[in-house]
């Protein structure tokens, strides 16, 4: 097969930017590297992109002139990737993130990672939800095959995008095995070098009202006054309504027992997770919440949400809490932080939990999407 990757959001470098569906990305074609022996396999990169030796199997085809904007992207997919696609005579072209261009040569496999846009819609741009539901509609139609990350949102792709269920496939996301279990040694010394004296349950994600941390501060605060003695602390980058979520800190008296940590490296996430005694993730969507996958491989116990894709990753080893009922996170912050018997339990059965989601058997299930596309 002549395979298109159309990978034009994958980022170098380490910031907010190389998260997500850089992430995504790159974790599939980097997995995807030991699978394409004998297949001509492309992958279109923005300018910026600098990694180009990650993929020694991939043909690196650069976005000379256009930049890191929205326009940008939206120009390169639409004009410039279809007359690239017909050049290189492709038999496939993976759009990773919910687009494809609409005069596209070949068959099409589109990536839905979650439909937010939809369900948030406040939370977006007005300018990017508008392309975004718009050109996902038209991308899930035009698809031969249609990848959700999750049966959530294969089902969100059904009922909100007008998608063929016949054509979707779901493929979850896999764990990148640096997330692993460290030494205890080297969790103290993290601890010391954070200042993280004090227990303390985690929260990573960006501050968006979409990861319910709102909820979750209202819920710290009624469990702090029920006797739970762990501090919170949060880490990420500041997203939309930061500000409030800061002056409801305040507000409620909690600045000692809430800190805003930034965004953190890559290479100290497992750290971060590791030294915790919990991680707490109560957000409102996710296509597939890697968070809660990712503390589960470094052995930490999970408090997450009951609702869309989040029971699918946590199985039976996440405790779970209606994400609008601030008593029911309460709850479970107690009833884990406090219990070390329980934080055991949920700290081995997260390890196997975790061990079900391999990058290397999404790069298998993606190629085999691919082969059913071009039948």
């Amino acid at each position: 097969m002549r395979i298109g990757f159309h990978a034009y959001l994958l980022n170098s470098g380490d910031s907010y930017r190389n998260a997500g569906i850089s992430q995504y990305i790159r974790q599939l074609l980097t997995a995807m590297q030991a699978e394409i022996t004998g297949h001509d396999v492309t992958a279109f990169v923005n300018g910026g992109f600098s990694e180009r030796d990650l993929f020694p199997n991939t043909r690196i085809v650069q976005a000379s002139g256009f930049g890191d904007k929205p326009l940008d992207r939206i120009l390169f997919e639409q004009y410039t990737l279809p007359i690239a696609a017909r050049r290189l005579k492709l038999d496939v072209l993976h759009g990773t993130a919910f687009a494809l261009p609409l005069m596209l040569p070949c068959a099409g496999v589109v990536s839905i990672h979650d439909v937010s846009f939809r369900w948030f819609r406040d939370a977006h741009h007005s300018s990017n939800r508008r392309y975004l539901s718009a050109i996902s509609r038209l991308s899930v139609r035009r698809a031969k095959r249609i990848i959700a990350v999750s049966q959530a949102t294969a089902d969100d792709c059904v009922s909100l995008l007008g998608a063929d269920r016949e054509r979707v496939r779901v493929v979850y996301c896999g764990v990148d095995p640096f997330y692993h279990p460290r030494p205890a040694a080297d969790v103290a010394a993290f601890r010391a070098v954070k200042g993280l004296t004090d227990p303390y349950i985690l929260f990573v994600g960006t501050l968006e009202p979409r990861k319910n941390l709102g909820n979750l501060l209202k819920a710290f605060a009624q469990a702090r006054k029920r006797g739970l003695k762990h501090r919170l602390v949060v880490v990420g980058g500041a997203g939309w309504m930061y500000e409030d979520m800061l002056r409801r800190v305040r507000e409620d008296g909690l600045d000692d027992g809430v800190a805003f940590a930034g965004f953190a490296p890559a290479e100290e996430m497992p750290l971060w997770y590791g030294a915790a005694d919990a991680f707490v993730y109560p957000s409102l969507l996710e296509g597939f919440g890697l968070p809660v996958a990712e503390a589960m491989a470094c052995g930490t116990p999970v408090i997450t949400s009951n609702t869309s894709s989040m029971p699918e990753v946590g199985g039976a080893a996440a405790a779970y809490a209606t994400p609008t009922s601030v008593d029911e996170i309460a709850d479970r912050l107690l009833e884990v932080a406090n219990n070390v018997d329980c934080r055991a339990a949920m700290s081995a059965a997260g390890l196997k939990q975790a061990a079900r989601f391999s990058w290397d058997k999404a790069a298998r299930e993606t190629m085999a999407v691919y082969a059913e596309a071009t039948q």
